[in-house]
C-alpha cells in the first residue's frame, strides 16, 4: 500500500470535509445530532487550521451563491436555501466551529464579512450561523479589523428587512459592533 506522498492543504481538506458533511445520509433533524455525525466529528477534531479553511470555504461558497440570484428582491433573497449549492447541514454546522479558539486572520474576518454581507436581504433561517459570528467577532481576541466594520453595517441593514425579532435583535448587535471601537 503506498502512503501519501503530501498532506493536503488546508483548503483541499476543508473542501473535502464539507462535500462528505453534506453529501452524508440520513435524516438530521437539530444541530446536536448533526454533531454526532460521524463526517462532523472529523470537522470537529480537525486541526484548527483546517477548522478554519471549513468556515471560509462554507462562507464562500454561500457568497457564490448571490451571484445566481438576479436582482436584490427580498424573496429571493430569503429562499436563498432553494438555490442548488445551498447547503442548511453546513449552515448549520459550521456555526459550531466560531468559537473563541477559531484561527482566523483579520484578512479572513474581512473577507468573511464582505461574502456575507453580499446580501442585501438576510434571513436568520437561512444564515443560522449568524448569531454564533456576532458572538465569535464580539469576542474576539485580536479584536475587530477596521475594513469589517463597513461590513457589519451592511449586515446590519440586511437583517433589518426581514423584520423578524430574531433578525431585529442581531441586526442591532451587528450595527452596534460596528460602532464599537
Amino acid at each position: 500500500m503506498a502512503k501519501r506522498a503530501a498532506k493536503s492543504s488546508p483548503d483541499v481538506e476543508a473542501r473535502l470535509l464539507l462535500d462528505k458533511l453534506d453529501k452524508s445520509k440520513g435524516m438530521v433533524r437539530t444541530i446536536p445530532m448533526l454533531k454526532r455525525r460521524p463526517e462532523a466529528k472529523k470537522i470537529l477534531s480537525a486541526p484548527p487550521e483546517v477548522q478554519a479553511a471549513v468556515v471560509m470555504r462554507a462562507i464562500r461558497d454561500l457568497g457564490s451563491l448571490r451571484v445566481k440570484i438576479s436582482g436584490s428582491d427580498p424573496c429571493d433573497l430569503f429562499n436563498i436555501h432553494h438555490e442548488s449549492g445551498y447547503s442548511f447541514r453546513v449552515m448549520n454546522f459550521f456555526g459550531s466551529l466560531l468559537t473563541p479558539k477559531l484561527q482566523l486572520d483579520d484578512a479572513d474576518v474581512v473577507s468573511a464579512l464582505a461574502e456575507i454581507a453580499r446580501y442585501e436581504h438576510i434571513a436568520i433561517d437561512t444564515m443560522p450561523f449568524l448569531p454564533a459570528l456576532f458572538k465569535y467577532l464580539s469576542r474576539r481576541p485580536a479584536g475587530l479589523p477596521n475594513e469589517g466594520r463597513p461590513y457589519l453595517k451592511k449586515i446590519a441593514k440586511a437583517l433589518l428587512t426581514m423584520e423578524g425579532a430574531a433578525e431585529t435583535r442581531l441586526s442591532k448587535s451587528f450595527a452596534a459592533l460596528a460602532k464599537a471601537r
